[in-house]
């Protein structure tokens, strides 16, 4: 390696450095303001996908990439929900997936393209800027619906669900959902409706691979302000168990007939003036304003993190975009 590649790929690493210690010592995304909440994560994936693009050596390259993906996953694992890593992680990781493509495309594929072919690097250029778009708004759509979440009414009785489920943008409400406020339902000597085991040691990693043991009936009584017992369907995964307390005659965290909840889920039509929850995303033991000041916190924490490197693999598109579109301005003339 070169003496200028050398002092570049050290230079990569440092910065790598420095901005994984800033994010997880000073919480970098956390005590910005505005729109810089969500430089945090997304300058790490930036220096690993300018190292990529830049350094010459194909090795060096991949090292400083793949060191700047260890660093965020890292940071996500200690600091963001469970619930929020699960929903969004693959998305990422597919992401990153992408950015090698495109490397792969740029080093392998642009310099081997025949004059006679100039139009497949203008075609290969179009495939990765709608590819990296659509990266991008995949992982904006549920990072959007966390980060509504801490200004999201709360709603409290049936009525209110039933004007959520008939409303004329059903299809924002199908993906975003709906917060309702209420309890279990269930009769009170019935014991513990569901539960996880939240004794381990390893509980939060567990829980941000959804290793952990959970236990749940299919259907779970919801019953609002006013006492409508509204049918529910359980949660996918005990990643959506938010402050669940402790039960003292059993191993594990679980929920109880006439405990306080907050659920996020997507209300629907039932028929005969009635309404059903689906698609539960989540239920939050206490009550909205428990909610709000805990898990709607932390959720619009790393929905920042995750937004933020969302932009960047919009933004990032037009690198390797630009590049192919001067591959075929240059193979043009060639065959001028």
């Amino acid at each position: 390696m070169a003496p200028d590649s050398r002092v570049l790929a050290l230079g990569f690493g440092i910065l790598i450095c420095v901005l994984g210690a800033g994010n997880a010592l000073f919480d970098i995304s956390f005590q910005a303001t505005g729109p810089w909440r969500m430089i945090g994560l997304a300058s790490i994936f930036a220096v690993g996908i300018a190292g990529l693009w830049t350094l010459r050596n194909p090795a060096v390259a991949l090292a400083c990439f793949l060191a700047a993906v260890a660093v965020g996953i890292v940071l996500l694992i200690g600091r963001v929900d469970p619930l929020v890593f699960q929903s969004l992680f693959w998305t990422l990781m597919f992401g990153c997936g992408l950015w090698l493509f495109g490397w792969v495309i740029l080093r392998l594929v642009l310099p081997r393209i025949a004059p006679v072919n100039a139009m497949a690097a203008l075609m290969l250029g179009g495939v990765m800027i709608v590819a990296h778009l659509a990266i991008g708004f995949a992982m904006l759509q549920p990072a959007g619906a966390f980060l509504r979440l801490q200004s999201a009414a709360i709603l409290t009785t049936e009525e209110a669900l039933n004007i959520a489920a008939r409303n004329p943008n059903n299809e924002q409400t199908r993906i975003n959902g709906v917060l309702a406020q209420g309890f279990i339902g269930g009769r009170p000597d019935a014991g513990s409706q569901i539960r996880y085991r939240c004794n381990l040691g390893r509980r939060g990693f567990s829980r941000m691979l959804n290793r952990t043991r959970y236990t749940s009936p299919s259907r779970i009584e919801f019953v609002t302000a006013e006492g409508s017992v509204i049918e529910t369907t359980a949660m996918p995964s005990v990643a959506g168990a938010i402050n669940w307390p402790e039960l003292p005659e059993q191993i594990g965290c679980g929920l109880r007939p006439e405990d306080p909840v907050v659920i996020w889920a997507t209300p629907l039509n039932a028929g005969s003036g009635r309404v059903r929850l689906s698609n539960t995303r989540l239920l939050a033991y206490g009550d909205a304003q428990e909610f709000r000041a805990g898990f709607a916190t932390r959720a619009e924490f790393g929905a920042r993190l995750f937004g933020g490197v969302a932009f960047l693999a919009m933004l990032s598109g037009l690198y390797p975009m630009i590049a192919c579109v001067m591959v075929w301005r240059r193979l043009r003339q060639q065959r001028a």
